[in-house]
C-alpha cells in the first residue's frame, strides 16, 4: 500500500473486540479500530485487498483507504467534487464513484496507481443518489436511487455503465419504485433488497436475470428497511441494519436470504440498531464503516467499524449418488442419494447435469425429503454427468462425487 507521509494516519491497532456470537448459523459481529472521524452515507467498495471510502456528511471529499489486514487508514487525494450518498463500486483496477449528492450525473474515477482523479465524459442517464449498484460482465449497473431537493420519491431507472467505451445503455427497469435501497450479485443475478418509496420503506426483493433482462419478485423480507447494508457472501444475500417502518426506528435485525430455498431467516443482530454506514466485501467477511443509530437529528455518524463474519458452512455432502439409465423409457436417468441429517441443516438439495465436456446446468430443486429424482428429456446415445448438494441456513454443501451415465442409443 502506497502511503505518503504528509497523508497517512497510523492508528494503535487493539484486539478486536468480540461483539457477539451465536454459534454456527448464526455468525457474529467483530470491533475494530475506529474510523479517523466520525461519517455517514459515505461510499465504500474494495478493490485489491484495500476498502476506498469515499464522501459522506462530515468530509464530503474526503477518500479514505483502510487496509483490512492491518486495521490502518490512510487519507487519498480529495474526490474533485465532494459527495455523500454516492454509489461506489471497484473495477479493473480502478474506484468508480457514480452520482450521490452534489454530483448525481457524474462519474468520478479513481487510478490508485497514480493515485488520481478523472471524470467520465459519459454522464449519468438518470442523475440520482442512493441508488444500488454491483458490478456484473464487465459493467456497472445503478439502479433506483432518487434526485431532488428533497427526494423520497425513488427511480425506477435500471442502466449500466461500460467502463471500456464510457458508454451507458438502458435496461429492463425496476418493478417498483426504490431509494436508499442497496443490491448484490448470486450466480450472475443482481438482488436488490427493500428500499423506500415515499420515505416509507417496502419490504421486497426484486431480482433482476440478465439474461432475459427482467426483474421479477422474490420472498419479502422479515422486516422492511431503507439504508441499510446489503452484500453478497458465499451465495446468501444478507441485509443489515437500516430505517424500518416505525418512526424513528432503526433496526439491529441482521437479514439473510438463501436464494435455494428461497427464504429469508435471521442471524446474529447489530450490536446496536445502525443505518447510512459504508460497507464492503474482503475474504470473506461485511465491513461496515460509521453510520447513524437514530432517524433523526444527527448527521455526524460514528466512527465505529465492524466486521461481519457471516455464518459458517456446516451442510456435509450428500453421498453414495448413483446415476441409472432406464432402458425401458428412452432418455430417462433416475438419480438417488442419500444424507447424513443428524450432521446436517439441510432444507433442500440443487441438482446438476452437463453433457460430456460442456458447463453444469441446474436442473432441479428438490426438497428436503427426497431421495431421488427421474431425469427425462436427455439425447439418447450422450453421456451425462450428474452431481447434488445440500442446501440449508447455514449456506450449501459440498458437491458430491461426479456419477456420469451412457444413455443407450
Amino acid at each position: 500500500m502506497q502511503r505518503r507521509a504528509s497523508t497517512t494516519l497510523r492508528l494503535l491497532v487493539a484486539l478486536p473486540l468480540l461483539l457477539a456470537t451465536a454459534g454456527l448459523g448464526q455468525g457474529r459481529y467483530v470491533e475494530l479500530g475506529p474510523m479517523p472521524f466520525s461519517n455517514a452515507e459515505a461510499g465504500a467498495a474494495e478493490l485489491d485487498g484495500l476498502v476506498y471510502v469515499v464522501g459522506g456528511f462530515n468530509d464530503e471529499e474526503a477518500l479514505m483507504i483502510y487496509d483490512p489486514a492491518t486495521d490502518e487508514w490512510e487519507r487519498g487525494p480529495d474526490i474533485p467534487q465532494g459527495v455523500h450518498h454516492p454509489a461506489v463500486a471497484g473495477h479493473d483496477g480502478r474506484i468508480y464513484v457514480v452520482g450521490g449528492h452534489e454530483a448525481e450525473s457524474l462519474v468520478q474515477i479513481y487510478d490508485p496507481v497514480s493515485e488520481s482523479w478523472s471524470t467520465a465524459d459519459g454522464r449519468v442517464p438518470t442523475p440520482r443518489r442512493a441508488m444500488g449498484i454491483v458490478v456484473l460482465d464487465g459493467r456497472i449497473h445503478v439502479m433506483g436511487g432518487t434526485s431532488g431537493i428533497r427526494g423520497g420519491g425513488g427511480h425506477v431507472e435500471h442502466e449500466a455503465y461500460d467502463p471500456a467505451t464510457d458508454t451507458w445503455v438502458s435496461l429492463a427497469p425496476l418493478l417498483e419504485p426504490r431509494e436508499h435501497g442497496y443490491a448484490a450479485v448470486m450466480d450472475d443475478k443482481i438482488y436488490y433488497a427493500s428500499g423506500r418509496r415515499d420515505f416509507e420503506p417496502q419490504p421486497e426483493l426484486q431480482i433482476y436475470d440478465p439474461a432475459k433482462d427482467e426483474w421479477t419478485f422474490g420472498p419479502r423480507l422479515i422486516e422492511a428497511v431503507s439504508g441499510h447494508v446489503v452484500q453478497a457472501v458465499d451465495n446468501r444475500l444478507f441485509a443489515l441494519g437500516g430505517e424500518a417502518p416505525l418512526i424513528g426506528h432503526v433496526t439491529r435485525r441482521s437479514q439473510r436470504y438463501d436464494p435455494f430455498a428461497e427464504v429469508w431467516d435471521q442471524v446474529v443482530d447489530l450490536p446496536l440498531p445502525l443505518h447510512a454506514a459504508a460497507n464492503a466485501v474482503y475474504r470473506g467477511s461485511i465491513y461496515l464503516f460509521g453510520g447513524i443509530d437514530i432517524v433523526e437529528g444527527s448527521s455526524l455518524g460514528r466512527v465505529n467499524v465492524y466486521r461481519f463474519d457471516p455464518p459458517s458452512i456446516r451442510n456435509p455432502a450428500p453421498f453414495r449418488l448413483k446415476a441409472k439409465a432406464l432402458k425401458r423409457r428412452p432418455g430417462r436417468v433416475r438419480l438417488k442419494w442419500k444424507l447424513k441429517r443428524n450432521l446436517s441443516d439441510a432444507t433442500s438439495f440443487q441438482v446438476q447435469s452437463r453433457l460430456e465436456g460442456e458447463p453444469w446446468q441446474d436442473l432441479a430443486t428438490p426438497g428436503i425429503g427426497a431421495k431421488r429424482l427421474t431425469v427425462s428429456g436427455l439425447e439418447p446415445g450422450a453421456t451425462y454427468g450428474f452431481r447434488v448438494r445440500a442446501n440449508g441456513p447455514a449456506g450449501p454443501s459440498e458437491w458430491s462425487a461426479e456419477r456420469t451415465v451412457r444413455l443407450p442409443d
